[in-house]
């Protein structure tokens, strides 16, 4: 299993929106491994756009998604076209 349960529950939490959108993807490690049946876990998530503006228009529904499901979001980086998050739910956390 290349995710832990809770970057699983974070994933999904997302994917509705993001389907909607159609203006992300996943890719990386976590991608290449839950589709090779690996078994490494990585600490972050990678989600990539095609635009500056569907990232910063994605990261504000993100965002705001997530807290109300009550996670922590702590924003490490931030330039445009690209945002570091930390995203926390008691001891777990995933970027």
């Amino acid at each position: 299993m290349a995710l832990t349960l809770f970057q699983r529950t974070v994933c999904r939490l997302l994917a509705d929106q993001r389907i909607r959108s159609g203006e992300s993807y996943v890719a990386g490690g976590v991608a290449l491994n839950e589709l090779l049946g690996g078994s490494r876990v990585s600490r972050d998530i990678d989600l990539f756009h095609d635009t500056e503006a569907a990232v910063e228009d994605s990261w504000t529904a993100d965002r705001l998604l997530l807290e109300q499901a009550g996670y922590e979001v702590r924003v490490l980086r931030e330039r445009p076209g690209f945002v570091e998050a930390e995203i926390s739910d008691g001891g777990e956390t995933v970027r």
